[in-house]
């Protein structure tokens, strides 16, 4: 089964805890909309906006191949020689 949540940390853990073999999927606006401006839009400072339209094309590729190839672009891109951001394994 998988649930949709909005980034709420206690939903998250209430579902790890009483419904373990649920998936969880973070809605799309959350993410774009929130967390990476939450977490990306100071570190990446003049870059952001930049960032941001290319994170969009990245999102919208059709095919899981062309995601991962323009994500770890994006990566390179505006995660080297940046001390504020890192990438998730």
């Amino acid at each position: 089964m998988a649930t949709m949540v909005d980034e709420d940390l206690a939903m998250e853990a209430a579902y790890a805890r009483v419904l373990k073999s649920t998936v969880l999927l973070n809605c799309i606006w959350h993410l774009g909309h929130q967390n990476l401006n939450r977490n990306l839009h100071g570190a990446l400072g003049k870059d952001w906006e930049a960032f941001i339209s290319l994170f969009w094309i990245t999102r919208n590729a059709i095919t899981e191949q062309d995601f991962e190839h323009r994500w770890l672009e994006d990566i390179v891109v505006f995660g080297e020689d940046k001390p504020n951001v890192r990438a998730l394994p």
